[in-house]
């Protein structure tokens, strides 16, 4: 357990050197969410997951073509968005809102809104549909507004691994007249939509998603499902920044384009919908409160970003903050390089150091330069002529912590006896 602990603990090191430079970058874009008021929804949203700030900072957010400026921008937008239509949209982090249950056939399916921090990279707000309790597909959007109309932004579509994953998909396609989960879920959302009052959706494609990175072989974190099919079947046309533009309105076929086998299928599927779209609008009134007249926020309003010599003196009392923030990275950056292990063979004997003697197995463990340490690098290879235990001369040595890669275990014990003649154990946590 230790040793995963702290291969974690060096990879997630390693992960924030390399994304300082984009910190460094990217300070001033990220510094106005500091400026709004705690009890402001940008205020309450930055306060309660404090890491979207260094995510904005450093890593896509619905769009890889999107700067961190604008990624700020959409972010605030969608909190003052969401707080002023409010209704369904409104609701705590801890809540999962049902907004419709899907009774007329077998099974027990429902959509619910909540919010998944796991996928803050694709959107703040997340439509899932539901077998009973688990969650098998889900989409994730934001919500803007612009030219005081309402716009979504969907930052991806996805299915869940598990084992019965396929099962669950083959189950719900069979019962919805061969509507496949992925389809549905596109559908109840424009159904979503059209209640709320948004009037243009905006879905990433392939190319600008978020977690899609240009590598010369393909990449674990790309989308499997094709986003550009999703929303070409869906209705959706490419528009700029790496968008396709979905119609808020259903996708039905023309009578003439089903072939007659087909016909009693497809009326049956279209009359489900019409019946989810009409439980959908019971479920939304439900949650209506008055709204207020919708501002252009596309970018950020005067009143959110105050200007004058308020913004000026903040900005100079950060600007020790951001020095000091780089110094702290250049440190740790240089503990990658010149961290010594704890479980190193002591030179000097500590308190308890003449009863027993603790080492750990070095860079080189064998004859193959794979073998790693675990948790940091031994200052005393194996089979060294450096002090170690011939040094402490303890009344009983021993070996702990370490990782063998191609390297037989029964070489450990005669190869420390090149250097040391004492008691010793070599023990292992199996």
């Amino acid at each position: 357990m230790y040793a995963l602990f702290a291969l974690k603990e060096r990879s997630r090191l390693m992960l924030a050197v390399q994304r300082t430079p984009a910190l460094i970058r990217n300070f001033t874009a990220i510094l106005p969410l500091l400026l709004f008021r705690k009890n402001s929804p940008v205020g309450a949203l930055i306060r309660r997951r404090p890491e979207l700030l260094l995510y904005l900072a450093t890593k896509p957010f619905i769009s890889n073509k999107w700067t961190a400026k604008t990624r700020v921008s959409r972010l605030v937008d969608h909190c003052n968005t969401v707080a002023t239509t409010g209704g369904v949209l409104e609701f705590s982090e801890s809540e999962s809102v049902e907004i419709l249950s899907l009774n007329t056939f077998e099974g027990s399916y429902t959509l619910t809104l909540d919010q998944s921090p796991w996928l803050e990279t694709e959107g703040l707000l997340t439509l899932g549909l539901r077998e009973s309790t688990d969650r098998f597909f889900q989409l994730t959007f934001c919500i803007a507004s612009q030219s005081g109309k309402l716009v979504a932004y969907i930052g991806g579509i996805q299915g869940t691994t598990s084992a019965d994953a396929l099962a669950k998909h083959k189950r719900f396609t069979k019962r919805t007249y061969g509507m496949r989960p992925r389809d549905f879920l596109v559908e109840a959302f424009k159904m979503l939509c059209g209640h709320i009052g948004v009037q243009r959706i905006m879905a990433v494609s392939d190319s600008a998603h978020a977690n899609h990175f240009k590598t010369s072989g393909w990449d674990p974190a790309t989308p499997k499902l094709s986003y550009d099919e999703i929303w070409t079947e869906r209705g959706g046309t490419p528009v700029e920044d790496g968008f396709y533009a979905l119609p808020v309105s259903p996708t039905r076929r023309r009578t003439e384009q089903i072939p007659k086998r087909k016909a009693s299928l497809y009326r049956k599927r279209y009359a489900l919908l019409g019946r989810a779209a009409d439980d959908l609008l019971v479920r939304v009134r439900q949650h209506e409160q008055p709204r207020r007249p919708l501002a252009n926020r596309s970018r950020p309003s005067p009143r959110a970003f105050p200007r004058g010599l308020r913004e000026r003196l903040v900005a100079i009392a950060y600007a020790p903050v951001g020095s000091l923030l780089l110094a702290g990275w250049v440190y740790l950056l240089g503990l990658v390089f010149l961290q010594r292990s704890i479980f190193e063979v002591s030179q000097t004997p500590w308190s308890g150091a003449t009863e027993a003697g603790f080492g750990c197995i070095g860079p080189v463990v064998g004859r193959n330069p794979m073998a790693v340490p675990v948790g940091a690098p031994a200052t005393v290879p194996l089979g060294s002529r450096q002090p170690g235990f011939s040094r402490v001369k303890p009344k009983l040595a021993l070996y702990t912590h370490f990782v063998l890669i191609g390297t037989a275990g029964d070489e450990i014990v005669p190869r420390t006896r090149i250097t040391y003649q004492g008691p010793l154990q070599a023990g292992d946590d199996r």
